[in-house]
C-alpha cells in the first residue's frame, strides 16, 4: 500500500510536474507570441503611419508643384508634380497591403485614393490651363476652391486613418497587457520545483535569444531603410539628445552624424519655439504618442528652412517614454510658393479693375474688390446672381450670342459695353472675357476684366468736338491772316516811307517800292554802305545799338548817296526784330528829308546873317 501510494504519489507528482511544465511552456509561448505580436503591431502601425504621411505628402507635393508652375510658369515646378503622380500608385499599393485586413481602413483608404486622384486631376487641369490660357485663367481656377477642398479632404482622411491606426494600436497594447497580466498570475501560482523552473527559464532564454536576433535583424533592415530615406529622420532620447541621424537629416541641415549625435536637436538647429510651446508639444505627445506641426529652423550654413515635423514616442515595457522618432519634411519651397500665391491672389482681389467670373449658368462665382467699387454690389450680393438679375447690364440677346460665339471659337472676346452701377448711373466699360475649359475642351466658366473708360470716352468726344471747333477757327483765322497780309502788303507798297529788312550783317532781305524810289537804286544795296564818309561811323554805331536793344527803335539821320551820285539827307529808325518769328530781321524805316534840312540850313544862315547885321 505504501509502495503503491508512493508510486501513485510519484505518478501524481510526475503528472503535476509535467502539467506544470506544460502550463509554463504554454504560458511562455503565449507571452512570447504576445510580445512578438505587439512588436509586429507597433512595427505595422509605424509602417502604416509612415506610408500615410508619404501619401499625404505626395498629394501635397503634387499641389505645390502645380501652384509653383501656375505662379512662375517654370517647367522645373512640374518635376515634383510628375514625381508625385508616378509614386502615388506604388505607395497606394503598399498601403493597401498593410491595411488589407481592415474593412474600416479600406473605406477610408478608398476615399483617400479618390480625393488624391481628384487632386492630381485638378493639378493637371490647372497646369494645362496655365499653359494654354495663361496666369489669369489658372488663378481663376484656383479661386474656385476645388483644389483646397481636395487638399483638405486628403489631410482630413489622412489624419482619420492615423487616428484609427493609433487607436487600434492602443487597443492591442491594452489587450496584450491584460493577457500578460493573466498569464503572469498563472506563472506566479506555479511553484513546482527548481527543475521545472530551470527548464522553463532555459527554454525562455533560448527563445528570447532567438526572438532578439530576429528583432535585431528586422531593426537593422529598418534602420538601413530609414538611413537611406530622403526625408530627415532622427531619434532623440528622453532628454531630446540625438541618438540617430540619417542621411536625409545630414543633407537637409548640413550637419554630419558625428556633429549631430549627442546634441539637443532644438539647440543644434535653433528651432524657433518657446519653452511654453515646447512644453505643450511634449504634453500632447505623452498623451497621444504622436505630434505633427510646422517649425522653423536654421541649417549649418545659416539658411532658414521650414519643415513639417512628425514625432512618435518610444516607450519601454513599463510604458515610460525613452525617446522619440522624428521625421522632418522640407516645405520651404512650398511655403515660399504659398506666400507668392497668396500675394498674387491679393493682387487680384485688391485690383482696381473689376475682375469676376461666372459659370455656364451665367451666375457669378467670384467677385473682387474692384468689382464692388466699380459696380456698387458687394461680393455677398453678386455671388450666385446673374448680371441681368443684378441690373448691371441691359444687353440684347444678339449681343450675348455674339460674345458667346466669339469666346467658343477664339477662347476670348474684347469690346466696349455699357454697364450700370447699383445707384443707377451708367458708364462705358472696356471688357475682356476669357474662357476656362476642362481637360476635354468643354467651356466651364468665363472670366471678365472690366475697366471704366467713361472718362476716356468723354475726353475723346470733347477732343473730337474741340478739333472740329479748332479746324473751324483755323479756317477763319487763315482767312483773316490772308486778308491782313493783303492789307499789309498794300500799306507797305503804297507807303511814302522806305522800308528795308536786313540780317544782322546788314545783308538786304527786303526793300519796299518806296525804298527803291527814295534811293534811286534798283539793285540790292543798302543805305549804310552808301552813307557819306563823315556819317558812316554814326550809322554803324546806330546799327550796333539796335542789335544790342532788340525791339527798341534807334533813330538815325545821315547823308546817303543817291543812285545819280548826289547825297541826300535820310532820316528814320532801326529796330532789331531778329527774335520775332515771322520777321527775324532788322527793320529800317526811312524817308528823304533833304528839303527840310536845306530849309533848316537856309533859316540858320539867315539868322546868323541877321545877328551879324
Amino acid at each position: 500500500m505504501i509502495k503503491l501510494s508512493v508510486t501513485r504519489t510519484l505518478s501524481l507528482l510526475t503528472v503535476v510536474l509535467l502539467a506544470s511544465l506544460a502550463v509554463v511552456l504554454y504560458t511562455s509561448i503565449r507571452q512570447s507570441n504576445n510580445v512578438k505580436e505587439a512588436s509586429q503591431s507597433v512595427s505595422h502601425t509605424e509602417k502604416v503611419l509612415l506610408q500615410l504621411k508619404k501619401m499625404v505628402l505626395l498629394a501635397y507635393e503634387n499641389e505645390t508643384g502645380s501652384r509653383g508652375f501656375i505662379i512662375t510658369g517654370q517647367q522645373k515646378f512640374l518635376e515634383p508634380l510628375h514625381r508625385a503622380e508616378k509614386d502615388f500608385h506604388t505607395q497606394l499599393t503598399t498601403l493597401r497591403q498593410l491595411l488589407a485586413n481592415s474593412n474600416t481602413h479600406k473605406q477610408h483608404l478608398d476615399s483617400l485614393e479618390f480625393y488624391i486622384r481628384k487632386r492630381i486631376d485638378y493639378s493637371r487641369l490647372t497646369v494645362t490651363t496655365r499653359m494654354e490660357e495663361g496666369l489669369a485663367a489658372a488663378m481663376q481656377l484656383v479661386e474656385s476652391g476645388q483644389g483646397k477642398l481636395y487638399s483638405d479632404k486628403i489631410m482630413e482622411l489622412g489624419n482619420r486613418l492615423e487616428a484609427l491606426e493609433l487607436s487600434a494600436l492602443q487597443q492591442k497594447k491594452a489587450a496584450r497587457n491584460q493577457k500578460l497580466f493573466n498569464l503572469n498570475l498563472i506563472l506566479y501560482g506555479i511553484l513546482l520545483g527548481m527543475l521545472v523552473l530551470a527548464i522553463a527559464f532555459l527554454y525562455n532564454i533560448r527563445n528570447e535569444i532567438r526572438r532578439r536576433k530576429e528583432t535585431n535583424h528586422e531593426l537593422e533592415l529598418l534602420n538601413k531603410q530609414l538611413n537611406e530615406a530622403h526625408d530627415a529622420i532622427y531619434v532623440v532620447d528622453a532628454n531630446r539628445k540625438i541618438t540617430s541621424w540619417n542621411k536625409g537629416a545630414a543633407y537637409l541641415y548640413g550637419y554630419s552624424r558625428q556633429e549631430a549625435i549627442g546634441k539637443d536637436s532644438n539647440v543644434l538647429l535653433q528651432t524657433v519655439i518657446s519653452n511654453n510651446e515646447l512644453s505643450k508639444v511634449l504634453e500632447e505627445i505623452s498623451k497621444t504618442d504622436y505630434w505633427t506641426g510646422e517649425i522653423k529652423r536654421l541649417t549649418k550654413a545659416g539658411k532658414t528652412v521650414y519643415v513639417r515635423s512628425s514625432s512618435t514616442t518610444i516607450r519601454n515595457e513599463k510604458g515610460i517614454i525613452t525617446g522619440y522618432v522624428v521625421v522632418n519634411v522640407d516645405i520651404t519651397l512650398q511655403k515660399e510658393l504659398s506666400a507668392q500665391l497668396r500675394h498674387l491672389a491679393t493682387l487680384v482681389e485688391h485690383s482696381s479693375d473689376a475682375i469676376m467670373s461666372r459659370g455656364m449658368d451665367k451666375r457669378f462665382i467670384s467677385w473682387n474688390e474692384g468689382s464692388e467699387k466699380l459696380l456698387g454690389y458687394t461680393k455677398e450680393e453678386a455671388i450666385g446672381k446673374t448680371a441681368l438679375e443684378l441690373g448691371m447690364i441691359r444687353f440684347l440677346s444678339a449681343e450675348f450670342d455674339d460674345m458667346e460665339n466669339a469666346i467658343n471659337e477664339y477662347g476670348s472676346w474684347k469690346g466696349e459695353k455699357q454697364y450700370y452701377h447699383k445707384n443707377g448711373h451708367s458708364f462705358t466699360g472696356d471688357v475682356t472675357a476669357n474662357a476656362v475649359k476642362d481637360e476635354d475642351g468643354n467651356l466651364t466658366s468665363l472670366v471678365f476684366i472690366i475697366k471704366d473708360i467713361s472718362l476716356r470716352k468723354n475726353l475723346e468726344e470733347q477732343l473730337r468736338l474741340s478739333n472740329i471747333y479748332l479746324e473751324e477757327r483755323i479756317r477763319e483765322r487763315s482767312y483773316e491772316l490772308s486778308q491782313s497780309e493783303k492789307r499789309f502788303r498794300l500799306l507797305i507798297e503804297h507807303s511814302a516811307e522806305g522800308i528795308a529788312l536786313t540780317d544782322e550783317h546788314s545783308n538786304l532781305i527786303y526793300r519796299s517800292p518806296a525804298a527803291y524810289r527814295i534811293t534811286g537804286y534798283t539793285t540790292d544795296e543798302f543805305a549804310i554802305g552808301l552813307a557819306h564818309p563823315d556819317d558812316l561811323p554814326i550809322m554803324q554805331a546806330n546799327f550796333a545799338e539796335a542789335l544790342k536793344n532788340p525791339g527798341q527803335p534807334v533813330e538815325f539821320i545821315a547823308r546817303v548817296q543817291h543812285a545819280t551820285g548826289h547825297f541826300y539827307w535820310c532820316e528814320g529808325t532801326l529796330t532789331s526784330l531778329l527774335h520775332v518769328d515771322g520777321i527775324n530781321a532788322v527793320v529800317a524805316n526811312f524817308r528823304d528829308v533833304t528839303l527840310r534840312k536845306v530849309s533848316e540850313q537856309k533859316l540858320k544862315a539867315s539868322e546868323e546873317q541877321f545877328r551879324n547885321t
